[in-house]
């Protein structure tokens, strides 16, 4: 509560005199050390008198007691069975200074030993000490026992209590006074110290003595007790040229009113105050405001200031008077800034080349200038309008919206959106930039980040069409021209092989190729027959994937999305022929690797149309063997063979010897064909042969080299004269052992030579459909002059004529061309394909 300034005046001016108060203000509420013990009588008469250090309002009670405390925390007191208790009670306002009678000692007080504690409180009240009296204000020690320091205390004893540490006189007699002429005027904190130093005093155990009679009544002067304390403040992040204020708030400690000055240390700070704070007040505010010149809010950066505080009461400046800092100054800060800029590093950015309407990704730098201290915090926003383009920025490393606050502060935003049609691009985007906020700041220009790039059409491709490819036909792609189309680049080209030959594509059609806009690449199917069986298949595949591209890299392209593709390439073997040489009377199975042919068949592929045909001329007679039926029932893919020779001197009746034909075979009909491949899963062997799946093989002849010629053909054929033979090698390999045979003497089980016989015609399945009942038919088909038997082994076969060249009787013709026709009206069945 502020008062008037007479009022002021009239309260430091009774402060300084010692005179009473003109007006009560309630009890006062003491601490240690607001009282002093300034002189003690043990012998009689027993007295006890003191000096409060502050001002007592009317009503204010002080007690005194001369029981011993137990311990240093004055926690446990000693018990008696009298009342040593004597109370003062201020009858009105009492000066701080004055001295005090304490009333009712009279005998109270041990010349053996004893002790008189101050205080204030409910405490010992009763005829018992309590646990603790309350609020401790002085203790002083009497004659010579000194404060207890272990042990039980006595009557005469006493632990000192803590808190009374630099409250207390420690005397060595039975009377004692402090002295006139001492130090009597000065703070608080000085009068108790010099009261509580021994020299001070007077003292004597003989009670006549005339200086231990009565206290010195010579008053006291305190200094104002009051001290003003204020913490470090500061006006915080002000912008360039502003004048702020702020309030400094100081705290007051201590019951007295006082005068105090603030002044700033500072031209670029200006402190305002009243100067007094009230008795009551505990607070009190200073008006602190920034200059605008060069040491305060005129230029950037960190300032500092001072501001001095001090306490004016009485003129002097006591020890703990003023601020709570030792010269007094609190300091006071404030950090200038002014406008941040955020800007672009590195040029403007070059995004690459990129397909139209793909979303475009590309960094920008961004960076700044300027402390913290000087500059203000910016923030950049994370997202911006399109511009014209249709680009963007977007977040980056400094995402949501980061605060760009000091010199070395960077940040990215990355490009988004697309180019909606080609062509060369350049553009910036602008980024918006929000500040403080702060009184005078103004707006901001945005950051701006520029880019370059180039727009691409995609790639338009017309091409051949997905599906079938056979032999000669191309697969072939074309890119439509413009100055900003994209290249299509071959990023996959895969050509997958069949079970038969060889497929190659031939072209600029590979992997890597790149079609410019208005090129194009190209590539023909090409299948290599050679050394393959007529009749069998082949297949394969390829699989081309065309990627938008451009050198240097194309953003926003995928692999295939310029098209995929796949295609079928197929054919089958037809016209293929294998050329025989003659071999020599020396070797009877002069078999080369040219005129082997082979035909992959699939597990539970058919062998049926696979065939192999020499050419006529020289010693070869020109043959054809084919498989009439039978299936791959290995489980596994089979690789069959059909290799061939012509006919030795031993067989073409050049040179004709008994082996290896029989005695009724002067030669061999036909080429000689070895099949390999086949096989049966778990199959016999037995001497040169080896167990098959169950299949069935023709073979041709030529009718002109037949016993009698072509006119013969029909009797031998019904006389069962022409077979399909097979040479058997015996145990012993190819030797002079060898003997052609029937092909079913050869088989594993099955019909014998005469229980198979067929007749003439072509081959039809017999019994239940399959070839399992049929294992050993043979036959002659005299419409394309070959011989057929149903077979199980891998072996060398010819067509064997086996009656000598000679024209029947024509009874006998008549019997053969019966038997013929009977033969030709057999009921044929389907042929198992």
């Amino acid at each position: 509560m502020k008062i008037s300034n007479k009022r002021v005046l009239a309260a430091v001016m009774a402060v300084a005199v010692g005179a009473p108060l003109s007006a009560s203000l309630g009890a006062t509420t003491l601490s240690a050390g607001d009282v002093i013990i300034t002189f003690y009588r043990a012998d009689s008469p027993d007295s006890v008198s003191f000096v409060p250090l502050v001002a007592l309002e009317s009503g204010t009670v002080i007690k005194f007691t001369d029981i011993g405390s137990n311990n240093t925390a004055g926690t446990s007191w000693r018990s008696l069975s009298e009342t040593n208790v004597w109370t003062y009670t201020a009858a009105s306002n009492i000066a701080a200074g004055t001295t005090i009678d304490v009333p009712g000692i009279s005998g109270g007080i041990g010349d053996t030993g004893d002790q008189v504690f101050a205080f204030q409180g409910a405490g010992f009240d009763g005829t018992d000490a309590s646990p603790s009296p309350g609020t401790l204000l002085y203790g002083v020690n009497i004659a010579d026992t000194n404060w207890q320091s272990s042990g039980g205390i006595s009557d005469s004893t006493s632990y000192l209590p803590t808190a009374l540490s630099s409250a207390n006189f420690d005397g060595s007699n039975d009377n004692g006074r402090y002295k006139p002429g001492s130090t009597h005027s000065g703070s608080k904190a000085t009068i108790l110290a010099t009261v509580n130093t021994s020299g001070n005093w007077n003292q004597d155990d003989n009670s006549s003595g005339s200086n231990v009679q009565a206290a010195d009544a010579t008053p006291f002067v305190i200094q104002n007790n009051t001290q003003i304390t204020g913490s470090a403040i500061s006006f915080n992040r002000r912008y360039l040229g502003q004048t702020p204020t702020i309030t400094l708030p100081l705290s007051k400690t201590g019951g007295d009113n006082t005068l105090f000055t603030a002044t700033s240390g500072s031209t670029g700070l200006t402190a305002t105050a009243d100067g007094y704070i009230d008795f009551g007040t505990q607070t009190e505010n200073v008006s602190l405001q920034l200059v605008n010149n060069a040491n305060g809010s005129g230029a950037t950066g960190s300032k500092s200031f001072t501001v001095t505080v001090d306490n004016t009461a009485n003129g002097t400046a006591g020890a703990g008077q003023g601020s709570a800092d030792a010269d007094d100054a609190i300091t006071v800060t404030a950090t200038i800034v002014s406008q941040r800029s955020v800007t672009q590093t590195g040029g403007a950015v070059s995004l690459g080349n990129w397909l139209v309407g793909k979303t475009v990704t590309g960094t920008a730098n961004l960076g700044t200038s300027g402390a913290d201290t000087d500059r203000t915090r910016v923030t950049v926003a994370s997202t911006a309008v399109a511009n014209g383009d249709g680009i963007s920025v977007v977040s980056g490393s400094d995402a949501n919206d980061a605060v760009y606050n000091a010199a070395a502060d960077t940040g990215t935003r990355t490009f988004g959106g697309s180019f909606s049609t080609s062509g060369s691009k350049s553009g910036s985007v602008g980024l918006a930039v929000t500040g403080e906020g702060l009184t005078g700041e103004g707006a901001y220009s945005n950051a701006t980040v520029s880019y370059t790039a180039a727009a691409y059409d995609a790639a338009n491709i017309t091409g051949t069409a997905s599906g079938m490819r056979a032999p000669g036909q191309t697969i072939a792609y074309s890119n439509q021209s413009g100055a900003f189309r994209a290249d299509a680049t071959v990023t996959t080209f895969t050509l997958t092989q069949g079970d038969n030959g060889t497929w190659t594509l031939p072209g600029t059609l590979a992997n890597g190729a790149v079609i410019a806009p208005g090129g194009g690449v190209t590539g023909t199917a090409t299948f290599n027959a050679a050394n393959l069986l007529n009749g069998a298949t082949s297949t394969g595949s390829v699989a081309v994937t065309l990627t938008n591209s451009k050198s240097g890299g194309l953003g926003g392209a995928v692999v295939g999305d310029a098209g995929s593709y796949s295609y079928t390439l197929s054919t089958s073997v037809s016209g293929n022929t294998s050329a025989v040489a003659s071999s020599g009377a020396s070797n009877l199975n002069s078999y080369i690797g040219g005129n082997a042919q082979t035909a992959a068949i699939t597990a539970s592929g058919s062998y049926a149309g696979i065939s192999s045909t020499t050419v006529a001329g020289g010693n070869t007679v020109g043959t054809t063997a084919m498989f009439l039926g039978g299936a791959n029932a290995t489980g596994s893919a089979e690789t069959i063979g059909m290799n061939w020779r012509d006919r030795s001197d031993l067989e073409n009746g050049v040179n004709p010897q008994s082996a290896p034909l029989p005695a009724t075979v002067l030669f061999l009909g036909s080429d000689v064909v070895r099949i390999t491949g086949m096989a049966k899963s778990g199959g016999a062997s037995n001497d040169d042969r080896t167990e098959t799946d169950i299949y069935v093989l023709s073979v041709t002849y030529d009718p002109a080299l037949l016993p009698g010629g072509p006119t013969a053909e029909a009797g031998l054929a019904a006389g069962q004269n022409l077979y399909l033979a097979w040479l058997d090698a015996g145990v012993n390999g190819a030797d002079s052992s060898d003997f052609w045979r029937n092909a079913v003497v050869g088989n594993f089980g099955g019909l014998s030579v005469g229980g198979g016989w067929a007749g003439v015609g072509a081959f039809s399945d017999a019994g239940v459909a399959g070839l399992g009942d049929d294992l050993g038919l043979w036959g002659v088909n005299t419409l394309d002059h070959s011989v057929w038997a149903v077979l199980n082994h891998n072996s060398d076969f010819a067509a064997v004529p086996s009656s000598p060249a000679e024209v029947p009787e024509p009874t006998s013709l008549l019997v053969c061309a019966a038997g013929s026709l009977m033969l030709l009206r057999r009921p044929t069945r389907r042929i198992a394909r």
